[in-house]
């Protein structure tokens, strides 16, 4: 066992779960049609790294049948973090800005040309690893495509995913022992759905990510930025309050500016807003120390 492993091991207080435990959720979320095969599958993942499924720490993302089923296990990048976390070796990290770059191609008689690309990269500071960890994903190598060659509804979204996709991967590389074994996160996995006669969806609101949410009204919007920008509702909690919309790109770009967010902090509001794991009632017990801590500096909380 690496060392990693061992910290992440002493600190874990959370009860190992169980079969009764991950049969339970499967049933109450509408999933007990899963095959035996795919409860099994859902049941080794959640025990071998310890994921409960009922803190969205483990998703299932399943539809279609026979050659066209689809069955995945995911989890959220905030549970790369907080593993990241206990093993007492994160100092920092950061996301840095959609830039353009140019991808080598290679056609199928071996001729090389370039082509016009978008990068993210994502740097990460280990206090046992003397220059700080980086790791570029491209756009051309990650966005996921329809069976006609356009977008995923998903990856319309390009920055917000290109930068998804960068953390994960860099996260469970730079931490490899800890994250290695952990299943993908969702931007890693989304594909586009095949259509309603190729498969008999399974859906449920809360657990499968593909379902799409309307988006925040204008007049909501307002609210909701007044409170961000005087601090009256932790960013944590938002959330719960807005459980039922998505907060649009642009939108994101009005809080950006309103609060004078850096590009990387934005990014992260977007990812608590998205884990949907913290509420405002019980922020400072369900985050770390240091995490309760990095948090109040970025929101100049006192």
């Amino acid at each position: 066992m690496s060392k990693e492993l061992k910290q992440i091991e002493k600190k874990q207080v959370a009860l190992r779960i169980t079969e009764k435990d991950v049969l339970s959720f499967l049933d109450l979320y509408g999933f007990s049609d899963l095959s035996t095969k795919e409860k099994g599958q859902f049941l080794k993942v959640c025990q071998m790294n310890n994921l409960n499924p009922f803190n969205r720490e483990a998703h299932i993302v399943a539809y279609g049948q026979g050659k066209y089923r689809t069955f995945s296990i995911i989890t959220g990048f905030q549970v790369y973090l907080e593993r990241a976390e206990k093993t007492n070796l994160l100092t920092g990290w950061h996301v840095g800005n959609v830039e353009k770059c140019k991808t080598a191609k290679v056609d199928n008689k071996g001729n090389i040309s370039e082509i016009d690309d978008l990068q993210v990269t994502t740097t990460i500071y280990r206090k046992d690893f003397k220059e700080p960890f980086t790791h570029t994903v491209k756009f051309s190598e990650q966005a996921k495509k329809k069976k006609d060659g356009t977008l995923t509804e998903f990856w319309m979204k390009l920055e917000q995913q290109l930068k998804k996709v960068s953390m994960s991967q860099s996260f469970r590389l730079c931490f490899s022992g800890a994250i290695g074994g952990l299943p993908y996160t969702d931007a890693e996995v989304r594909q586009a759905k095949p259509t309603d006669a190729e498969s008999d969806v399974i859906e449920d609101a809360e657990i499968i990510t593909e379902i799409e949410k309307k988006e925040l009204p204008e007049t909501e919007f307002k609210i909701l930025l007044e409170k961000l920008k005087n601090f009256e509702i932790l960013i944590s909690g938002v959330k719960s309050e807005y459980k039922d919309f998505e907060i649009s790109e642009s939108q994101q770009k009005e809080i950006l500016k309103a609060g004078k967010y850096t590009d990387a902090q934005l990014t992260e509001i977007v990812e608590l807003i998205d884990s949907g794991k913290y509420t405002a009632k019980d922020f400072r017990f369900s985050l770390t120390e240091k995490q309760t801590k990095d948090l109040k500096e970025f929101l100049n909380i006192k």
